[in-house]
């Protein structure tokens, strides 16, 4: 398995075209990317990756994640905004989670932010 380390995965974003101020949707398979050298856990691994895609966008870029609950709809499970957790990886939970994040009102299809332009994308969105 590829290792890397977390300036690789930060220079990795600028070549795609990632920039200061940029919104990113992230829909993730961290498992992909190789193992990220020195990192000791998956909170860890999360928590890095997050800060390198901030070394990236800065504070004035905003990073988007699904925090789908399909769970709500498939077994009928109550959703709880700032409670259920979703069904969309490790890194969406980490980042649903998040103290600085918000996450979109939708039963079924949410989103969480973190950055800028979180309020924007999550507040006052369609339920529906």
């Amino acid at each position: 398995m590829k290792k890397y380390t977390q300036k690789e995965l930060e220079h990795s974003f600028k070549k795609i075209g990632l920039c200061k101020g940029d919104v990113v949707y992230v829909h993730s398979r961290l498992f992909t990317l190789g193992m990220m050298e020195n990192v000791k856990s998956k909170e860890e691994l999360c928590g890095r990756v997050l800060e390198s895609i901030f070394e990236v966008i800065t504070d004035s870029g905003t990073i988007v994640v699904p925090a789908f609950t399909t769970q709500t709809a498939r077994y009928g499970v109550p959703f709880i905004l700032e409670e259920t957790e979703c069904m969309t990886g490790m890194f969406s939970e980490y980042v649903r989670c998040h103290k600085d994040s918000i996450r979109s009102l939708h039963p079924v299809l949410s989103v969480a932010a973190i950055g800028k332009y979180k309020n924007e994308i999550c507040v006052n969105a369609s339920s529906s």
